[in-house]
């Protein structure tokens, strides 16, 4: 029996060393996934959220960022600083007179549109500036800017000159998406100047010309030798054997300009007049000084005045026009009456330049007079304002 006894006793104690050996065994495994864990790198990055969006392919190389719009309107201020100076600045070509010299250029869906044009179609100047918004409008804008300096290439009938130069001076320049038209004696160095500036946004100062002050031009900026009177040669919209815009009125260089004297008391104030007719009517003008004048019909800055006034459009393509003149001698009604009668028919005859302008003129100019005072005017309302012309002696 104690036989049997220790036999089991002996059972019982290698069944509990077997089971400290298994705990033990338990508790070593534990610590064995630990170096295994250490192992892994620090910079590991955690498992990716299946919900999150796939990572870039860190050899896929960055965009570069997009240039900044170049500024058109601060490039065109420092393409005709004389021009400016000298008082024979571009004016925009807007409405009407856009769509007859670039068929359907307004009509575009563009960032950036500048169009500039001489006050009188005798002088050889002209610059578009253009960004359009892609390739293909930019192909569209330069077929229309081709098809500008075509058309001006042909025979320009009252200016052979003007013909020469858009034969010889336009250019049609592409840069990107930028495009420029330009026209002139000094178009080549304004194409360079463009490409410049949209290579780096370099904006050259204008030029500081003062016509008075004898100096020359810095060529820089273009002109070249001055005329008589200290203007570049090719912003003068007139000059000696120049016909002015009437066509076969032609500027005299030689004529004196007579010195408008104090008008007398009582007198109509012939500026106050035009305002009004401003405030009345669809007017687009603006004031002219005697030089102008001069230059655009001979014979009347000569005669002695005590007011004198002359409002043209800013292009030659609308036909709209007035001068007021209070003349000093009522023996010169007459032969300013008879220089104006002259100057319209010659717009008529071919000086308005447009067919349709022309047809105003005819349609539209009169002469009249009343006293010593007298006065062109061509409008679409004409025949009224003579009306208040006359109520201002009734």
């Amino acid at each position: 029996m104690k036989k049997l006894l220790a036999l089991l006793l002996a059972g019982a104690m290698m069944f509990a060393m077997a089971a400290c050996g298994n705990n033990d065994a338990g508790t070593s495994q534990a610590p064995a996934a630990t170096p295994t864990q250490e192992a892994a790198t620090p910079t590991d990055p955690p498992a990716a959220d299946p919900t999150d969006p796939p990572a870039a392919d860190p050899t896929d190389t960055p965009e570069a960022p997009t240039d900044e719009a170049r500024d058109l309107t601060a490039f065109y201020g420092t393409m005709f600083p004389e021009a400016v100076a000298s008082g024979l600045s571009l004016v925009p070509l807007e409405g009407d007179m856009l769509e007859y010299s670039y068929p359907g250029l307004a009509a575009m869906n563009l960032k950036q549109m500048l169009a500039y044009a001489p006050l009188m179609s005798a002088v050889a100047y002209e610059v578009v500036l253009v960004e359009a918004p892609d390739a293909a409008t930019a192909k569209d804008v330069k077929t229309i800017l081709d098809n500008r300096v075509s058309t001006m290439k042909e025979e320009q009938g009252n200016y052979p000159a003007v013909t020469e130069m858009w034969q010889t001076s336009a250019y049609v320049e592409e840069d990107g998406n930028y495009l420029m038209l330009v026209v002139g004696e000094n178009a080549q160095e304004e194409v360079n100047w463009f490409h410049t500036f949209l290579d780096n946004a370099s904006l050259r100062e204008p030029a500081v010309f003062d016509p008075s002050a004898g100096e020359d031009v810095d060529d820089s900026f273009g002109g070249g030798e001055e005329d008589d009177n200290g203007v570049p040669p090719i912003f003068a919209p007139g000059g000696p054997g120049t016909p002015g815009v009437g066509g076969g009125v032609t500027g005299d260089p030689d004529e004196e300009v007579s010195p408008v004297e104090a008008a007398p008391e009582g007198s109509v104030d012939l500026e106050a007049f035009f305002d009004s007719v401003t405030m009345g009517h669809d007017c687009n003008l603006g004031w002219m000084d005697d030089l102008y004048l001069k230059d655009h019909i001979a014979g009347v800055v000569s005669l002695p005045a005590y007011q004198r006034a002359f409002y043209c459009p800013a292009m030659t393509g609308v036909a709209q026009e007035m001068l007021l003149v209070q003349l000093q001698n009522a023996e010169d009604v007459q032969t300013l009456t008879d220089t104006l009668n002259e100057y319209v028919q010659n717009m008529i005859n071919g000086g308005a330049d447009y067919p349709s302008t022309m047809e105003q003129w005819e349609k539209n100019a009169r002469v009249v007079s009343n006293g010593n005072y007298v006065m062109l005017i061509v409008h679409a309302d004409s025949d009224a304002i003579v009306e208040e012309f006359n109520a201002l002696f009734a």
